[in-house]
């Protein structure tokens, strides 16, 4: 699986990077800005993008919009510190996978991407809570 992670944290990249390498996955990609993400998911065509809300140069869910646009098959979880509610029906409607809070829900980001390894089918897995 190929994973694109987006994120503006150094430390956040730096730390799922090990724990998906842990896990068995080699394929991943790290970006700090919207621009570099865009460009990475057209060069990378991953399967999983893990996108902060919160990119020094574009605002992460319009760069959720604009992946989404390229494919739909794209699994897309959201990553921030806080989310409201506009935010998060926003990201549900362009289609992100999920709204996961920083640091608090990485474990169950990690969780959710073994189970749909496993299934192979997105719509079976579940975040932990």
């Amino acid at each position: 699986m190929r994973i694109l992670i987006a994120d503006e944290s150094r430390m956040i990249r730096d730390w799922l990077t090990s724990r998906l390498t842990d896990l068995g996955f080699g394929s991943i990609r790290q970006v700090s800005t919207g621009y570099e993400a865009l460009v990475t998911f057209h060069e990378f065509n991953p399967e999983l993008v893990i996108l902060d809300t919160t990119l020094p140069d574009h605002d992460g869910v319009k760069v959720l919009s604009r992946i989404k646009g390229s494919s739909s098959t794209t699994t897309v979880l959201m990553l921030g510190h806080v989310f409201e509610k506009q935010t998060i029906d926003s990201c549900e409607k362009l289609g992100a996978e999920a709204c996961l809070r920083k640091p608090d829900d990485l474990y169950a980001l990690l969780t959710f991407i073994q189970q749909r390894v496993r299934s192979g089918n997105p719509a079976e897995c579940q975040l932990a809570a």
